[in-house]
């Protein structure tokens, strides 16, 4: 998702979490490739690091802090 104004309005709706967007379609495509290839095309595309790793830490730390 591209749309800055959108991404802000989605992370107020989810705050305090962190708001994370992922490209499916991206993601797929990425883990498809050898590591060199794939840092190779998350550079081409101005990315620093796959979201999915990003989604899964964020996703422990909720999990983390869920009462018990």
């Amino acid at each position: 998702m591209n749309d800055e104004a959108r991404q802000a309005e989605l992370r107020e709706l989810v705050a305090p979490a962190e708001a994370i967007f992922l490209d499916a379609q991206f993601e797929a495509e990425l883990v498809e490739l050898e590591p060199e290839e794939a840092a190779e095309m998350l550079h081409e595309n101005g990315q620093g690091g796959v979201r999915l790793d990003k989604l899964a830490r964020v996703g422990f730390d909720l999990w983390a802090c869920r009462p018990t």
